[in-house]
């Protein structure tokens, strides 16, 4: 399956998965280091939901590659994301 891939797409793909990955132990650690409620739901939005986003962007990189196979669950995803996470955000500073 991937021998079917171009460069062109596995090597954008990648380095979104580890930005990805980067950003979500960087918030690891802040969430860690930070000791008020209100920043740790700062760091949740903001960093969490856009390591989410590029992780998302990767898989619709691979998906639209390979032709065979529909992006729609990818498309969906990303609509929950952006629904539910602001509305997570804001009912947690709330019951603060």
């Amino acid at each position: 399956m991937m021998d079917t891939l171009s460069p062109w797409i596995v090597i954008p793909a990648s380095a979104l998965i580890v930005i990805s990955g980067l950003l979500v132990l960087t918030a690891s650690i802040g969430m860690v280091r930070v000791s008020s409620f209100l920043p740790r739901t700062h760091i949740q939005a903001i960093i969490y939901s856009t390591a989410l986003w590029s992780l998302l962007l990767a898989s619709l990189l691979l998906t639209f590659s390979l032709k065979d196979r529909t992006f729609l669950h990818e498309i969906l995803i990303g609509i929950f994301i952006f629904i539910t996470s602001p509305v997570s955000t804001i009912l947690l500073v709330r019951s603060f």
